[in-house]
């Protein structure tokens, strides 16, 4: 353990120093707390061993050389758990390092103008971790991580769908030869600087940076997607009420319509009825041929002439007139016309004297 602390930077090697203080604390810490409390912790499989060699050094008298053994298996069980820790700290590490690659990747790809060719490459490698740890023994391959090869893959297979359609639909406006090589050089939008973490706290933070600059291209989106939406609904709303407008405009022309043609009806009705009562005004104005006017007074029952004036006659003529398109005063008067050819026709007033002869001698 001391060749691989020793075989650092002078930087790592000093936040090393200071992890395995605070963790050498925090263990006796520990250890303090599961003799007061008996024995009830979280970490009770790791720190069993622990417990069980204080209670053996407080309660048994040993030989210094015994003393001084177990004291060596207990600091090798705890750099042991050390050791555990730190791998768990150094997949950690590896996982956030996996998690920005792949952030970067996807930035770099929906970047609407990309920087040099093989700067997200070196950007990458900059976030990658140390390729590899030299001990006293030699050069030693870091070990593989299940974890942060699971957070890998959860993380490409989420992006794996939206990279296909940014590459897909990027790849005709992407620039080749020359006028890659004219473009200006872009900065990376999202990483604040282009040193590699030098903790986990700082990958940590980095990370966060990242997923805030996400969240607020998010919310521009959503922003978008909502004022579109009110676009389309104002002009819905637009559109329904151009028709009701146009429906009632409609409905007012059609109505105006039917009052024209209700009120022409009624002047007609109105012409016509005045009309028959001027005609029927003139003929009893009309002076009589005879003295005796009661065989006049019989042809006019007969023939209806004194119905002429009643007001359901006139109604219904009108109603006739406007159906068949027929004058009213026309008709009755050709009609009028014919009864008095037909009767001067027969005789005339000869007939008329007779018969008027014939029933006042019938009267004696």
């Amino acid at each position: 353990m001391a060749q691989h602390v020793t075989a650092r930077t002078p930087g790592r090697s000093c936040s090393l120093l200071f992890a395995l203080s605070g963790l050498l604390l925090d263990s006796r810490l520990l250890a303090a707390r599961i003799l007061s409390t008996g024995g009830r912790g979280r970490e009770g499989g790791r720190t069993s061993l622990v417990q069980g060699q204080i209670q053996e050094l407080t309660t048994q008298k040993a030989d210094p050389p015994n003393d001084l053994r177990k004291r060596e298996e207990l600091d090798e069980d705890r750099l042991s758990a050390l050791d555990d820790q730190l791998e768990e700290l150094d997949e950690k590490r590896r996982s956030v390092f996996a998690d920005l690659r792949l952030i970067r990747k996807r930035i770099r790809r929906a970047a609407p103008i990309t920087g040099a060719p093989g700067r997200g490459e070196q950007a990458d490698a900059q976030l990658s971790p140390e390729p590899a740890q030299e001990t006293g023994q030699g050069t030693v391959p870091p070990a593989t991580s299940n974890k942060a090869s699971a957070r890998a893959a959860e993380v490409e297979s989420s992006y794996a769908t939206e990279e296909s359609g940014i590459s897909n639909t990027g790849a005709s406006s992407t620039p080749t030869g020359n006028q890659e090589s004219r473009r200006p050089e872009v900065a990376a939008p999202f990483l604040p600087t282009a040193q590699p973490p030098t903790s986990v706290g700082e990958a940590y933070a980095r990370s966060r940076e990242l997923a805030q600059a996400a969240a607020a291209n998010q919310a521009v989106v959503h922003l978008h997607q909502q004022e579109a939406a009110r676009a389309a609904a104002e002009e819905e709303r637009l559109e329904a009420e151009n028709k009701r407008a146009e429906a009632q405009a409609r409905a007012e022309a059609e109505a105006q319509a039917n009052a024209r043609r209700a009120e022409e009806a009624a002047e007609a009705a109105q012409r016509s009825r005045a009309l028959a009562e001027e005609q029927a005004r003139a003929r009893l104005a009309a002076p009589q041929e005879d003295p005796d006017n009661a065989f006049r007074q019989y042809m006019r029952e007969e023939d209806g002439e004194d119905e002429m004036t009643n007001p359901e006659y006139q109604e219904s003529a009108a109603a006739l007139s406007r159906s068949t398109g027929w004058q009213q005063d026309t008709i009755e008067g050709k009609a009028n016309d014919a009864v008095r050819s037909l009767t001067n026709a027969i005789g005339g007033k000869k007939v008329v004297r007779s018969l008027q002869g014939m029933l006042a001698g019938l009267g004696r």
